[in-house]
């Protein structure tokens, strides 16, 4: 199901090939049986002839109800949900460029230019390939495919889409981390809460940190070493855990196993303290040591 109203995304949010062609996978593997069955009841009634011809003009006009009917399932279902029952079950869908779902007559065209763009799909890919993976019928519709767990739901009254340059800024290293990781919807809310009450645990362990010369380096860093401890109360999120700290911009002067770094630090309060930016007086304990809830 589709983030309800309007979001916005990254460049690092936009699906990528393979998902998109497990979500038309899917929907053909929907579609077959429909198709099947008719070509059995043509087959049954003598209407391919004696002996049979698959391709008599009777089954290329089944082939074309089929298609049509399909393409109507499409784009009400875009328009509706965006996106068809195999886009939901791989976790993309289709936005406008300006964040909002496409309105029918979009969602029809899109649906329509499909079939041009399989045909011509060496071209379509190359094409993709410069544009952020956007298809030809998704630049010709305005429309992009982006993975529903990684949009932001967009405040009534602000700007969705792609977030440009002159809004990179809302988008820190944390957040970005947590797109790359690539999750779940249900994970990514779980980090986003962890990454708030990173700022909330370190404003109880040492007051004064707003005051650093780079806080924003000392909140990442607080967040990679409680996502560390966090590995080990939730051994079932490990991979998770580990694929954003695997992508944390935070963490590129770490040379080797950022993880095996991290839980070094664990063990060692006073090189954690340090190495987070903290003074002497603050207790790393608070940042790493409170339970966080799921």
């Amino acid at each position: 199901m589709a983030t309800p109203g309007c979001v916005r995304w990254t460049s690092l949010d936009v699906a990528g090939p393979s998902a998109r062609a497990a979500s038309a996978i899917i929907d053909a593997g929907l579609t077959a049986p429909l198709w099947a069955c008719g070509m059995v009841w043509l087959v049954e009634t003598g209407e391919l002839g004696a002996p049979v011809r698959l391709f008599a003009p009777r089954a290329w006009l089944w082939l074309v109800v089929v298609s049509a009917v399909w393409l109507v399932v499409d784009a009400a279902a875009t328009h509706l949900f965006g996106g068809t029952i195999g886009a939901a079950l791989v976790g993309i869908e289709v936005r406008t460029q300006h964040g909002t779902l496409p309105d029918l007559a979009t969602a029809t065209r899109r649906a329509v230019l499909k079939v041009p763009a399989l045909l011509a799909l060496p071209r379509t890919r190359a094409a993709a390939r410069g544009d952020g993976w956007r298809g030809v019928h998704d630049r010709l519709t305005g429309t992009v495919v982006v993975r529903s767990a990684a949009v932001e739901a967009v405040p009534p009254g602000h700007v969705g889409g792609l977030i440009d340059t002159a809004m990179a800024e809302a988008v820190d290293a944390n957040e970005a981390a947590i797109r790359r990781a690539g999750g779940n919807a249900r994970q990514m809310g779980w980090l986003r809460a962890v990454a708030d009450q990173t700022a909330v645990r370190l404003d109880i362990a040492n007051p004064s940190w707003r005051r650093a010369d780079d806080v924003d380096a000392i909140r990442q860093r607080a967040f990679c070493l409680l996502l560390a401890r966090l590995m080990t109360r939730y051994p079932e999120q490990r991979d998770m855990l580990a694929a954003v700290v695997a992508n944390h911009d935070g963490l590129r002067d770490v040379a080797g196993d950022r993880v095996r770094f991290l839980c070094g630090l664990l063990d060692d309060p006073t090189a954690a303290r340090r190495w987070i930016g903290l003074v002497d007086s603050a207790d790393v304990r608070i940042v790493l040591d409170d339970a966080v809830s799921r």
